[in-house]
This record gives C-alpha cells, sequence and structure tokens, in this order.
C-alpha cells in the first residue's frame, strides 16, 4: 500500500499543480535521488533542503505518505493549498484501486465520506463502477449508505442485480431509506414491484403511497396484490386509497372491481372510498347508479361517503343527500359533518350555519342522478 501511494501521488499532485511543468520537476528530482542511491525506482526519504531551498510540495506529500493516508492529506493541503476533494480526483485519475486503498486509510471518515462525493461528482459514470464493489464492503453505516445512495442512478443503469442487492444491504436507517428510494425511481414498474417486498414493511407503504400514480397507468392490478401482502396498518389502507384515486380516473369500473374482489374488507373499504370520489368528480351519474347497485353494507355506505365528500365542495345539498343514504349511523353522522365542513372551507366567505339552509328536508336514499 505504501509503495502503491507513493507511486500515485507523486504521478497525480502534479497534475493539480500544473501538469506538464511540475512533472518534469518531480522526474528530474527522482532521477536525482535514484541516482544517488543506485535505485531503478524512488525511495523518497525525509526532504531534504538543497541550496537552502525547501523541498517541493510534491516531495513533501511523497513523503508524507510513508507516515499513512492522513499524514499525506495534511501535507497536501498545507504544500499545495487545495481541497481533499481536488487531491483524491488526481488520484483516481491514474490509479482508481490506489485512490480507495488511501481513502480506507483515513482515521476521519467524515473527510473521507467529502472525498468520496467529491470524485463522484466529477468523473462520468463508466468511470465510476469499481466503487459499487468498493462501497459494499465498507462497514454498515453512514458511510456505506451514503456511497452507496449516490452511486444508485447509474448503477442501476448498468447492474441493476447488483445495485438491488447494494441497497436491501444497507439495513435500516434514513440514509439506507434513502438510498433504496432512489434505487426505486431508476427500476423499470415490474422490477420495482418485484424488488418492494424485500425492503422494511414502513418504507414499502411510503413508496406505494407515492408510486400510487404510476401503478395505477401501468400495473394496477399487481401493485393493489402488493399492497394488500402487507401488514394492516392505516398506511395501507391510505396507500390503496392512493392508488384507486388514480386507478378509477382512467378506469373506474376495473378499479371496482379490482377492490371488490380483495378478501380485506378494511381495503374493501378505503378502495371503494376512494373510487366513488374520483368518479363523482368526473360523471357523478354514472358513479350514483353504480353506488345503488351495491348491497347495504359497509361497502355501500364507503361508496356513499366518496360520493358525499366530493360533491361537498360545490353542492352540499346533494352531498348530504348522500350522506343520509348511508345506513350505519357513525358512519352516516362522520359523512355529514365531513361534508359541512368541506363546503365550509370551500365557501369561507358564507355567514356563520348558511350550510344548514343547503340541507334538503328528506332524508330519501338519493337517485342515481344528483339532486
Amino acid at each position: 500500500m505504501r509503495s502503491l501511494v507513493l507511486t500515485v501521488l507523486g504521478i497525480a499532485v502534479p497534475g493539480l499543480l500544473g501538469f506538464e511543468a511540475a512533472r518534469q520537476r518531480v522526474t528530474a528530482e527522482r532521477e536525482e535521488e535514484a541516482a544517488k542511491h543506485n535505485e531503478v525506482s524512488v525511495t523518497v526519504e525525509t526532504p531534504r533542503k538543497e541550496s537552502g531551498k525547501d523541498p517541493s510540495p510534491e516531495l513533501r506529500v511523497l513523503s508524507a505518505a510513508r507516515a499513512g493516508s492522513d499524514a499525506a492529506l495534511a501535507a497536501f493541503a498545507e504544500a499545495a493549498g487545495r481541497k481533499p476533494g481536488d487531491f483524491a480526483r488526481a488520484l483516481f485519475e491514474f490509479d482508481p484501486a490506489g485512490t480507495l486503498a488511501f481513502i480506507d486509510g483515513l482515521t476521519d471518515r467524515a473527510r473521507a465520506l467529502e472525498i468520496v462525493m467529491a470524485i463522484l461528482e466529477y468523473y462520468p459514470a463508466s468511470r465510476l463502477l469499481q466503487l459499487g464493489a468498493w462501497a459494499t464492503r465498507q462497514p454498515p453505516g453512514k458511510f456505506r449508505s451514503a456511497v452507496v445512495g449516490r452511486l444508485m442512478p447509474f448503477w442501476v443503469l448498468e447492474d441493476s442485480k447488483g445495485a438491488i442487492d447494494a441497497a436491501l444491504a444497507l439495513g435500516e436507517s434514513p440514509g439506507a431509506a434513502e438510498a433504496r428510494r432512489k434505487l426505486l425511481q431508476q427500476l423499470p414498474v415490474r422490477q420495482k414491484l418485484t424488488t418492494v417486498p424485500r425492503m422494511p414493511v414502513s418504507e414499502q407503504l411510503a413508496f406505494l403511497k407515492e408510486a400510487g400514480a404510476e401503478f395505477s397507468r401501468t400495473l394496477p392490478e399487481q401493485a393493489t396484490a402488493a399492497i394488500a401482502a402487507l401488514p394492516v396498518s392505516p398506511a395501507r389502507s391510505q396507500a390503496i386509497g392512493g392508488l384507486c384515486k388514480d386507478w378509477a380516473a382512467r378506469d373506474p369500473v376495473a378499479a371496482a372491481a379490482a377492490v371488490a374482489s380483495l378478501s380485506d374488507s378494511t381495503l374493501q373499504v378505503a378502495g371503494l372510498q376512494s373510487i366513488a370520489e374520483t368518479w363523482s368528480s368526473i360523471d357523478p351519474v354514472r358513479a350514483g347508479t353504480w353506488v345503488n347497485t351495491l348491497a347495504a353494507g359497509p361497502l355501500r355506505d364507503a361508496a356513499a361517503a366518496g360520493i358525499a365528500k366530493e360533491l361537498s365542495r360545490d353542492r352540499l345539498d346533494a352531498a348530504m343527500a348522500w350522506a343520509a343514504s348511508i345506513s350505519d349511523p357513525a358512519a352516516r353522522s362522520e359523512a355529514e359533518e365531513a361534508a359541512k365542513e368541506n363546503w365550509r372551507e370551500k365557501n369561507p366567505q358564507a355567514p356563520a350555519g348558511a350550510e344548514k339552509q343547503s340541507v334538503p328536508n328528506n332524508s330519501g336514499k338519493p337517485s342515481a342522478k344528483p339532486p
């Protein structure tokens, strides 16, 4: 390692200081030293003053490298006045493996991460793929998660399986979750759905909620099944609601059929309410006709609540009629209050109590056509 760093530093640092002129100066100094010691290659001893002059910055860095990466980095900063990222980029240009060994030798891991990020921002993807295998050998933690996450956009394109395995092996932490989010952004939809179940449950839910619109356009049935396979939680119901909202905007009939086939009544309720709300915003007559075909019970109540929520924005009387058709007293009361609240938000200038004047005096079952 020591001889490798010496060689890399001897070539790379001059590239930062005016490559050609500095290279010639260092080469001359090397040849002079080699001649003195009768050696083929240069072994750098403690720098000596010649003719009352300090050793060149390059030789000071070379000498410091004998004491390890930290000493070399400090010498570079002092002698050349450069940022650590400049130093590492020059090393990586000539010997990537030597650069990674140099970074491994740094005791300050925050500084090591700074250097790696500088390299990642500077070189094209084709030069950086070897960093993937190196990153997976790092100890679990912030450093490894940050490097893997930064590599994801182009790692996925070149080796999706390797990128997936690396991201899933990061454990659970905010940095690991961010790396997996970047991974999923790059994967094809079908591959996303096969990868999501291998992630921590909390991340699965977050992603399925976020990607509902994308899945609804491509593989809505598979996405519905993926959500249904997750542990029961409020977030799971929110995920199915988000998926169905986007799906219903394109094909409400298919969305309703898929949700009705689920075995989990909680998901059915969340899905049908979302479908009814979206469908009624597009075609309230057809949405109402569909709801009136459902048997009395929790599923019809949920769908009626969805229509009431949507209509309440502009037609409180129609919304309250739909809410009044809900059979469960608690659900009916909740839908009525939600409709009033939505109307007040839409009409902030209306006088207090104005919404009561818009409530119809009948509680009969609404017709398919909005009143």
